[in-house]
């Protein structure tokens, strides 16, 4: 047999299978709305008419949710006439199926229970229709290969995003006993990122958070995150366990990003590692560091120009196989839209998508953000909100929103002043959604590419001078020595 006709025998072989569905399930739900209506009524929050198998019952159930949408009664007599009004009688079997309904209904308690049967049961038809017209599609279409791969993505994220838009409502009762629960529990203040002031302010990153971290060019965004990365992972901040992070990077290499990892950690000059011009110490250094390194759950990816669909694909998979803790986005003007819509709104949408996969998977996603040259115009360099560059739309999406300034590199070389302010960082923490914002004061020693505490609270802090990075103190004995 033909290639292609093999194809399409399977696709009707496919398409040709008792399709999902309980008809008794079904029955049972009409029955409960016209023995006892308001009993039953919580069936209209769950199920529409599609959800429905057979066709009949699917007209019946658009005749009741019609007469409850608007506030008439509901019984046999009332539904009856609704339907012979549709001239649907004969096509639903009239009054006589309408007495078979009723004497069918097992209990009218139970309706919302059988709805979720046929809600389940409508998902998998969904499902079953949506994989057999990818299936139709790999054959027929003369996409390419990514092209598909990417339409068959769409389809199964848009499938869950409609099941997701119909979840049910909870009631109150069960929240409010879960943060009763949660307020002795420590560990559910979300985890540190290893600078004591900042994490005064946020308490802690928490699951479902989407935060932005931002600057403009040099500010050391990436090394900031980069330190907090390595921070968490190490279990720093004070964590009982280390946590396992997936890091998107569209802008630097894996190769790149792990060898400044390895700097950050060991306290070793970045400069000196990229020209292979080590000194037995720092070699030993950089020995332990990547022994330290090699055993953390940290994941990379460096696909350049990911979609929020492709994104959100690679987290699906990493997350059901390492339950990640935390996940990091560098950065977010990389990632290209889907549409032909302008940028601004493209930047909205993939803004929009990072959140959702924040809130769906149930951990924050820190992006990475550029800053709109608007601030090398003002007189004042410090970065404000308004500063997001493309969309002020990542502003509202944002639980978070940090800044980095650093007033030295605005400042002419060689000046005094810019001696005196060459470790100097501030991480301006714009918004906070549930909490307080301010200035965190930190360090950045520039050659190690690490940020590092002014005031040193927790003992044993890594971020702390130490005598693995000599430097780190140094630089620190020169800030005290300005006062």
């Amino acid at each position: 047999m033909p290639e292609k006709a093999l194809a399409g025998a399977q696709v009707v072989e496919l398409s040709e299978r008792d399709l999902p569905h309980n008809i008794d399930a079904e029955k049972s739900v009409l029955g409960a709305l016209l023995v006892d209506c308001e009993a039953a009524q919580g069936v209209f929050s769950i199920l529409g008419p599609d959800d429905f198998y057979s066709d009949r019952h699917k007209r019946i159930f658009d005749a009741a949710s019609h007469l409850h949408s608007t506030h008439q009664s509901l019984d046999q007599i009332l539904l009856s006439e609704e339907i012979k009004n549709r001239g649907e009688a004969e096509s639903t079997g009239g009054i006589d199926y309408l007495d078979e309904l009723e004497d069918f209904m097992p209990a009218a308690g139970n309706a919302e229970y059988y709805a979720k049967i046929i809600k389940d049961k409508a998902i998998l038809r969904g499902l079953h229709e949506t994989c057999a017209s990818i299936v139709s599609q790999i054959y027929e279409s003369s996409q390419s290969a990514k092209e598909q791969q990417d339409a068959a993505e769409s389809a199964l994220f848009n499938l869950g995003e409609t099941a997701a838009a119909r979840a049910d409502f909870s009631p109150i009762k069960d929240d409010v006993m879960l943060v009763l629960d949660n307020l002795d529990k420590e560990s559910d203040l979300g985890f540190k990122t290893g600078y004591t002031d900042l994490d005064d302010l946020l308490i802690g990153l928490m699951p479902s958070q989407f935060v932005i971290i931002a600057g403009r060019p040099s500010m050391g965004k990436t090394s900031f995150c980069l330190n907090v990365i390595r921070n968490i992972a190490e279990g720093l901040g004070g964590e009982a366990s280390a946590k396992k992070v997936g890091i998107f990077s569209l802008e630097v290499s894996r190769l790149d990003l792990v060898t400044n990892l390895l700097c950050i950690s060991a306290g070793v000059d970045s400069q000196r590692v990229r020209g292979k011009k080590l000194s037995p110490e720092d070699h030993g250094k950089i020995t332990e560091a990547a022994g330290r390194l090699y055993q953390k759950k940290i994941f990379i990816d460096d696909t350049p120009g990911l979609t929020v669909l492709q994104l959100r694909s690679k987290v699906r998979r990493l997350h059901r196989k390492e339950k990640l803790d935390l996940i990091v986005i560098d950065y977010l003007q990389l990632m290209e839209g889907t549409s032909n819509e302008s940028r601004q709104q493209e930047i909205s949408a993939i803004s929009r998508g990072l959140k959702g996969i924040a809130r769906e998977l149930k951990v924050p996603v820190i992006a990475i953000s550029q800053l709109s040259r608007k601030v090398e115009d003002r007189e004042s360099k410090r970065p404000r909100l308004a500063d997001l560059r493309e969309s002020g739309a990542i502003e509202q999406d944002a639980d978070l929103v940090l800044m980095l300034h650093r007033p030295e590199y605005y400042l002419e070389g060689g000046s005094e002043q810019k001696e005196k302010v060459k470790n100097d960082a501030t991480v301006l923490l714009l918004k906070n959604r549930n909490g307080p914002t301010g200035d965190v004061s930190l360090h950045f020693i520039k050659h190690l590419l690490r940020f590092q505490n002014r005031s040193w609270r927790n003992d044993g802090d890594d971020y702390a001078p130490s005598e693995e990075a000599p430097e780190l103190a140094e630089a620190t004995s020169q800030t005290a020595d300005k006062g």
